[in-house]
């Protein structure tokens, strides 16, 4: 058998191939609920039907203070990476310790949201001010995100700690407040996403 391009790609000419709709139909069973938005899409609704909370809309303001929450706590985080870089241990360990407490104040203001939102019916499975699909999207994203806070809190928690005992360099402090950066970033987009749009 010549070398040619069915032993380089392993294709083998003979076979009967997939088209593109079988493969993106295969696509589609695999990535799940995205899929469905876009079918949602195709017969005419349109995202603001499909991604419509109202509820927590309506607590723009209680949102917007959650993330100023976490904003700042950014901000100490910033302030601990810089005193790291310093050498001085005292203050990096409080503020530490500062942005730890904007983490945790955080995570019960979620915690309070989103007892407001299923007090209002909104579930997984369901979303009285529209598609339920929506539901499913707010709880699984916001709730990811939540347990990336309470695993950066651990992290800070440990990592104030150890640099307490002199077990941590600057460099532990800066990896912490990369990941703690990251989180906050996130919580921008999500705060887009599901309150502002």
């Amino acid at each position: 058998m010549p070398l040619g391009d069915s032993v380089l790609t392993g294709i083998d000419p003979n076979q009967p191939t997939i088209g593109n709709e079988e493969i993106k139909e295969r696509i589609a069973e695999r990535v799940g609920p995205l899929t469905s938005v876009e079918r949602h899409r195709e017969v005419g609704v349109g995202p603001a039907s499909v991604f419509t909370f109202e509820g927590a809309r309506g607590r723009v303001g209680f949102i917007s203070a959650m993330t100023f929450v976490l904003i700042s706590s950014s901000a100490t985080m910033a302030g601990a990476v810089a005193a790291a870089g310093r050498g001085d241990r005292r203050s990096c360990v409080q503020l530490l310790v500062a942005t730890l407490g904007g983490g945790l104040v955080f995570l019960g203001m979620q915690a309070w949201e989103w007892s407001h939102v299923i007090a209002e019916g909104a579930t997984p499975w369901q979303n009285p001010w529209g598609a339920a699909l929506f539901g499913a999207y707010f709880f699984l994203i916001t709730g990811f995100h939540g347990t990336h806070v309470l695993t950066g809190a651990i992290v800070l928690a440990v990592t104030a700690i150890r640099l307490h005992a002199g077990g941590s360099s600057a460099d532990g402090v800066e990896m912490a407040g990369l990941y703690w950066h990251f989180v906050d970033l996130v919580w921008v987009f999500i705060f887009t996403l599901f309150y502002l749009l």
